[in-house]
């Protein structure tokens, strides 16, 4: 594993969501949902020296991770090198 990231697995479990479902299915879906950002963000962030040092699970799993989990995979950030200014 990185060493930026956690050595293990956070689980969170919201406790309606669990009676409802398995907990076992909960917890196996929670865990995909944490990979998933983890995967997302890491490509996206892992390359740039700016961003990569909120790879940390502050950042994937404070209050925007629904945003980051819903995003569209291989979306990545503009910058200004995305852009010719010249013309």
């Amino acid at each position: 594993m990185s060493r930026l990231l956690i050595n293990e697995s956070p689980i969170m479990i919201i406790p309606s969501f669990a009676v409802k479902l398995d907990l076992n299915e909960a917890v196996v879906l929670q865990q995909i949902h944490f990979h998933r950002v983890v995967d997302l963000k890491s490509a996206e962030w892992l390359g740039d020296p700016d961003w990569n040092k909120f790879l940390r699970p502050e950042t994937l799993f404070g209050s925007k991770f629904e945003s980051y989990l819903n995003q569209q995979e291989g979306k990545k950030r503009m910058s200004e090198d995305d852009f010719d200014l010249d013309e």
